[in-house]
């Protein structure tokens, strides 16, 4: 993605709030994965992981509502989310900007779920493998199912 743009609007994905924020919790996210040592370690992991996974995937669909409702020339309405870049909110790039922002750290944040599903299990490639066969499964943000009862605290090895 980062590739397909302007060099102007790359600088200012890397520059922008959000995604400075993502690069600290992206460091302590893979210290506390490392820590994890049975199976309610990397679930209350997962459910931290997935927070912010959701959080950003959220933000992300109001900011290309946002976008498009101003592209049709229609106000904001009440309630609306707020930029974090700063910007003008009443100008669709900006929407689009922080949209863009929001893509690139969810995809940083599924890596580290997937850096979890090696560990989980046992880095056997046969099983990634397995599970690497489906097609990408789009946001996970308002979709039902995403709750689980919490397992043991039994090691996973």
């Amino acid at each position: 993605m980062l590739n397909d743009m302007p060099p102007e609007w790359a600088g200012r994905v890397f520059l922008h709030p959000i995604h400075q924020d993502a690069f600290r919790d992206t460091v302590q996210l893979i210290a506390d994965l490392r820590q994890c040592r049975n199976y309610r370690d990397y679930y209350q992991f997962q459910q931290k992981l997935l927070g912010k996974v959701l959080e950003i995937q959220e933000h992300r669909g109001a900011c290309r509502r946002m976008a498009a409702r101003l592209r049709r020339g229609k106000p904001a309405p009440g309630g609306a989310p707020s930029l974090r870049s700063g910007n003008d909110p009443g100008d669709p790039a900006s929407w689009e900007l922080e949209a863009d922002v929001c893509e690139r750290v969810d995809r940083q944040l599924r890596s580290i779920g997937d850096a979890l599903a090696w560990r989980v299990f046992n880095y056997d490639r046969r099983v990634i493998i397995a599970f690497s066969r489906n097609q990408a499964p789009g946001p996970m943000a308002g979709k039902a199912g995403l709750r689980c009862p919490e397992p043991s605290g039994q090691p996973i090895h």
